[in-house]
């Protein structure tokens, strides 16, 4: 993976526990809040349900490569909830987000809307260049 070096966020939100929002200099406004509404749909989708802790990064890694070759922009990606977990709140969100922060291409990234998952799902906007 030959990501971009992360430019600083201009809104980093992403404690898990509340709602996660992570933006990077040079978005636009227009461009992030349409992300949050759920007025860019999503391209391409992953599901991290079943998987464990030490799978998580090597799975995302393989997708968002894949979906950057394929030039997609908006991506969904399911961590779930949590509430199969021994951890309160999960491990997968935590972990899913904190992957997300140190990517280069991921200009953002935001709690879905309910009909897409609601704080059990993330959109993602890649780089587009």
């Amino acid at each position: 993976m030959d990501h971009k070096t992360p430019a600083m966020p201009i809104i980093d939100r992403t404690d898990p526990d509340d709602s996660v929002l992570f933006v990077r200099a040079g978005v636009e406004r227009s461009r992030w809040k349409a992300l949050r509404r759920g007025q860019i749909m999503p391209q391409d989708s992953l599901d991290l349900h079943g998987l464990r802790s030490h799978e998580v990064e090597s799975v995302l890694e393989r997708f968002v490569d894949e979906c950057l070759g394929q030039g997609l922009k908006s991506l969904l990606i399911i961590h779930g909830k949590g509430r199969g977990s021994e951890v309160r709140g999960g491990i997968l969100k935590p972990l899913t987000i904190d992957w997300l922060r140190r990517q280069g291409d991921v200009l953002a990234f935001c709690e879905a809307q309910p009909v897409d998952g609601g704080r059990g799902a993330l959109y993602i906007l890649l780089s587009t260049g």
